[in-house]
């Protein structure tokens, strides 16, 4: 965010419920365009292209909401598993 988006403000909105795990972040920044991650070509936004492909393994979403001079809110949702497989899973691809 910082090193990106130049914003003065951050929010992190993390709760769960029965089923997942949920995650809205919101910056003040300078905004991007609609869907950064639509141009597969494009070798901007890699951490963000890593991100979603990382959650879609886990069967997780990742959505962008932006528009330029607007700021940024990107939702991840990401299923909660069950069983000692889908844990080590979950924590593989997350452990950095």
């Amino acid at each position: 965010m910082i090193r990106h988006a130049d914003a003065q403000n951050c929010t992190l909105h993390l709760w769960r419920d029965d089923s997942s795990l949920q995650m809205e972040v919101f910056d003040d920044g300078i905004g991007m365009n609609a869907d950064p991650l639509k141009s597969q070509n494009n070798q901007k936004n890699v951490g963000l292209r890593s991100i979603r492909e990382r959650l879609s393994v886990l069967g997780g979403e990742l959505t962008i909401t932006s528009s330029p001079g607007d700021g940024t809110c990107i939702y991840i949702k990401l299923p909660l598993l069950e069983g000692t497989e889908e844990n080590e899973l979950q924590n593989q691809y997350f452990a950095g």
